[in-house]
């Protein structure tokens, strides 16, 4: 079984790493293994050599030969959706298992960011350049190749998404009004990345009202973007629902020492007050 303490640690030291060092899955494995506990990460971490290893396969052995981003796109949906059988979970989507890395691996299926991790860790794992993309509701990804990129929908097989039909996503999502903008197509960081899984979990916790659960996640949260002063501020917010005043004075601190926005100085100000009356 993975001890708590290396798991907790490892995270720590995520959340010191420059972006572009961050390894997705590895990461991924360990903030699953700590929502589950008791678990052991070997045959995950093997799982995510062998499709490493197929994939690397299935581009003739030599990845770095097939320069197409077309090309690329459809070995890497050929592996991971028809060879693996991963695939978006449209039944239950709200289980939190679908935001699990490791219960994604144990069922095939999950969230749109979730199994995007698993497209995005696979081909970067045999050198081809994939990013997740800033894309809101629907987790989506990036595919590069010589003659240019791609997005991809891991939650669909890996169809690609062209701009009209993101465009109709977003709306589907946001209204008629909706309108696409640059900004949602934008390389989206590794550790925001890992946030937005983490926070799937977390909304869905506090939408069961299991508050104490929630706070164990939104403290994986903060191990690993310890420089993020909203998610400090959302850990204070937690605590104090919960009755843990130290805790939640704690966080407020950190927040106000993370460099927060004026606009959100301010509500942490609000908010310490609030909990240091109830302290004294």
């Amino acid at each position: 079984m993975e001890d708590k303490d290396e798991l907790i640690a490892f995270l720590r030291r995520v959340g010191e790493m420059a972006d572009d060092d961050i390894n997705l899955a590895e990461a991924s494995l360990a903030l699953g293994a700590l929502q589950r506990g008791n678990v052991r990460l070997t045959p995950y971490r093997d799982h995510l050599e062998q499709l490493s290893s197929d994939l690397a396969a299935a581009a003739g052995s030599d990845p770095s030969s097939v320069r197409t981003v077309m090309a690329r796109a459809d070995i890497l949906a050929g592996v991971l959706s028809s060879d693996y059988g991963y695939v978006g979970d449209q039944l239950t989507y709200d289980n939190i298992a679908n935001a699990n890395l490791l219960d994604v691996i144990d069922r095939r299926k999950g969230l749109p960011v979730a199994i995007a991790i698993l497209y995005v860790s696979a081909a970067r794992s045999v050198g081809w350049s994939a990013d997740g993309l800033s894309f809101p509701g629907h987790f989506v990804i990036r595919l590069d190749g010589d003659d240019g990129s791609v997005v991809l929908d891991p939650f669909n097989g890996g169809a690609l998404l062209e701009t009209h039909d993101l465009q109709r996503l977003l709306q589907q999502m946001g209204g008629a009004a909706a309108q696409l903008n640059p900004d949602m197509i934008e390389r989206l960081p590794n550790r925001d990345i890992l946030i937005r899984l983490q926070n799937n979990i977390r909304t869905r916790l506090v939408d069961a009202q299991l508050v104490e659960k929630a706070i164990e996640v939104a403290e994986r949260m903060v191990l690993i973007a310890p420089q993020k002063p909203l998610l400090w501020f959302e850990l204070g917010q937690l605590c104090a629902q919960a009755g843990r005043l130290r805790a939640s004075e704690k966080a407020f601190q950190h927040c106000l020492a993370a460099n927060p926005s004026s606009e959100l100085a301010y509500e942490i100000k609000k908010a310490l007050g609030q909990t240091r009356r109830q302290l004294n």
